[in-house]
C-alpha cells in the first residue's frame, strides 16, 4: 500500500518534470513574439526585451549579434528600393519603413513577389564570413543590379531627416568634362595677384570665366588648396589663428575651420548654396578603431540643382607627417576630395548631424568608427564605394588589399576587395588610357593581363603566398611598379 508521503513525491516529481519540459519553450515563446496589434505597421521592431524584429516578407524572427545591432534591409512604399540599415534595437524601431533580414527578402516585397517557403535563397552567401579570409569578396559578386525595379535612391536619409534637405544626393557628379576641370585648376593656379586682393575681388574674378556652379566651386576648391596653407604651428602648439573668412583670406594660413568658413563665404558671395559642416575625421592623428567623443575636422557641402555634394578643401590641399615628433604638412593638390561620392567619403568623415552623411546607405556612427580609412586608397582607383561599403558594414573584420602609388591613370572596374583571400578562380579587370602593361606574380609565377583596347583583364587560378598586380608604364619598360598586394592561403 503506498503511503501519502510516496504519492506527494511521485507528484511533485511529476509537477517538476512538467515544468522542465514546459519551461523552455515557454520562455522561447516569449521572446520570439512580437507588440500586439502591430503585425503590418512600420515599427515592427521593439526595443523591450520580450519582443523581437519580424522580416516583414516571410514573418520570420531577425535577432542581433552579440553587441546587441540589427543588421536589416529597409523599404517604404514611396521607396520600393532595398536600404542597408545596422543599429540597436531602440534605432531600429525609430525607422519608419518595413524590416527584412536580408537584401533578397526586401527586393522580393519591393517588386510585389509572394513568400513561398519552398524557395528561399541566401543572397548574402557571398558576404557572410566569420573572418577576413574565409572567402574572396569581389566586386562582381556584390555589385548592385542597374535593374529599373532596383534603381537606388540617391538618399538613405530617414524621413524625418529628409523633411530638413528637402533634397536626395546622387551618386554622380553631373556632366563636366575633365578638360573643364583641367582648365579650372590651371585658372585657379594662376589667378594674378591683383584679382585675390579681397574676398569679393576673387569671387568676381572667377565669375568671369564661368557661370557653371560645378565650375565655380572648382575653381574655389582649387584655388584654396594651393594658396591657403595648413596652420601646422598653430596645430602643434594650441595657438591657432584667427578662423573666420577674413581672416583666413588674409594670412592665407588656418585649420580645418578655417578653410570650411572661407570656403563658404566666397562661394556664397559666387550664388552658390554652401553650408560648413563639423564632424570626426580619421585623418592625422587618428588610429583604427577609435572613438570619436569631440568634433575634430571641418568641411562643405554645396547644392547644385537640388542635390548637394561634398567637398574638402583642407584635405585637397596635402596631407601631414611627423617630423621630429611634429606636424609637418606636405603641400600636394589632391583632386580626390571635391564632391567625392558620399559613400566613399563616409570611410573618413562622419558629420555631427548624421543627416550630412549623405550616403545611400543608412551608417550610425559607432558603425563609421569600425570602418577602416585604408580603404580610401582602393576607393581612389575606382572600386565601387557603394559596393565596398556594404561588404565593410555586413563583415567587419574586412581588410584592404595594400594599394600602391602609381602614376598612371589606371581605374578598377573589377578585383578582389579583401587583402587574405582563398586559393581558387580570381579575376581582375582595369582600365587605363594610356598604353600600359600589367601583369601578376603569384608563387614565382608571372602571369600577363589581356589586352582590349583600354581594357586589362585577367582570369586565373591563384596558388598560396603573395599575389602582386604590377604596372609597366610602357610595354617594353623593364623596371615595374606594384599597384596591389593580396595574400592567397
Amino acid at each position: 500500500m503506498a503511503t501519502a508521503g510516496g504519492i506527494i513525491n511521485r507528484n511533485f516529481f511529476t509537477i517538476l518534470l512538467w515544468l522542465i519540459s514546459v519551461l523552455p519553450s515557454y520562455s522561447q515563446e516569449r521572446y520570439i513574439q512580437r507588440e500586439p496589434g502591430t503585425r503590418r505597421d512600420y515599427a515592427n521592431v521593439f526595443y523591450n526585451p520580450q519582443y523581437t524584429l519580424f522580416d516583414f516578407w516571410n514573418d520570420e524572427p531577425i535577432f542581433p549579434d552579440n553587441d546587441g545591432l540589427y543588421t536589416i534591409y529597409t523599404a517604404t512604399e514611396e521607396r520600393k528600393v532595398p536600404v542597408l540599415l545596422i543599429g540597436n534595437a531602440y534605432t531600429i524601431s525609430k525607422e519608419l519603413a518595413y524590416k527584412f533580414k536580408n537584401r533578397l527578402n526586401c527586393l522580393n516585397w519591393c517588386n510585389n513577389k509572394i513568400y513561398n517557403s519552398n524557395t528561399i535563397e541566401d543572397p548574402d552567401r557571398n558576404l557572410k564570413s566569420d573572418n577576413a579570409k574565409d572567402t574572396a569578396i569581389f566586386l562582381s559578386q556584390v555589385q548592385i543590379e542597374n535593374s529599373q525595379s532596383e534603381s537606388y535612391s540617391n538618399t538613405a536619409l530617414h524621413p524625418d531627416e529628409n523633411e530638413n534637405l528637402k533634397t536626395q544626393h546622387a551618386l554622380q557628379i553631373p556632366e563636366v568634362s575633365s578638360e573643364d576641370l583641367a582648365r579650372m585648376d590651371k585658372i585657379a593656379e594662376n589667378t594674378p595677384a591683383i584679382e585675390d586682393a579681397s574676398i569679393e575681388s576673387l569671387a568676381t574674378y572667377f565669375l568671369k570665366h564661368t557661370q557653371n556652379p560645378i565650375l565655380l566651386a572648382r575653381l574655389l576648391y582649387t584655388w584654396m588648396a594651393i594658396h591657403i596653407n595648413y596652420d601646422d604651428n598653430g596645430y602643434n602648439t594650441g595657438n591657432y589663428k584667427a578662423t573666420d573668412a577674413a581672416s583666413v583670406f588674409q594670412n592665407k594660413k588656418a585649420v580645418c575651420a578655417g578653410y570650411s568658413n572661407l570656403f563658404k563665404s566666397i562661394a556664397t558671395l559666387m550664388g552658390l548654396e554652401c553650408v560648413s559642416i563639423s564632424g570626426y575625421s580619421k585623418g592625422y592623428g587618428s588610429y583604427e578603431g577609435e572613438r570619436f567623443t569631440k568634433s575634430n575636422h571641418a568641411w562643405n557641402a554645396i547644392k547644385v540643382n537640388s542635390t548637394w555634394y561634398l567637398i574638402d578643401a583642407t584635405w585637397g590641399s596635402g596631407y601631414g607627417k611627423t617630423i621630429n615628433g611634429a606636424l609637418v604638412t606636405v603641400k600636394e593638390f589632391d583632386d580626390y576630395w571635391f564632391m567625392t561620392n558620399p559613400d566613399a567619403f563616409i570611410f573618413s568623415h562622419y558629420p555631427e548631424d548624421p543627416q550630412w552623411c549623405l550616403t545611400s546607405i543608412n551608417v550610425q556612427k559607432h558603425a563609421f568608427e569600425t570602418l577602416t580609412n585604408e580603404f580610401t586608397w582602393l576607393l581612389k582607383l575606382g572600386i565601387n564605394p557603394t559596393t565596398l561599403l556594404t561588404a565593410a558594414l555586413q563583415n567587419h573584420q574586412l581588410k584592404s588589399p595594400k594599394v600602391y602609388s602609381v602614376d598612371v591613370p589606371i581605374k578598377i572596374q573589377d578585383a578582389p576587395i579583401s587583402y587574405t583571400l582563398n586559393e581558387g578562380r580570381l579575376h581582375f579587370k582595369f582600365q587605363c588610357k594610356k598604353p600600359i602593361s600589367v601583369f601578376a606574380t603569384n608563387n614565382n609565377e608571372t602571369i600577363e593581363f589581356t589586352t582590349n583596347q583600354y581594357m586589362y583583364a585577367l582570369d586565373f587560378n591563384a596558388k598560396p603566398g603573395h599575389l602582386k598586380i604590377n604596372v609597366k608604364l610602357k610595354p617594353n619598360d623593364t623596371r615595374y611598379w606594384t599597384l596591389l598586394q593580396y595574400y592567397i592561403e
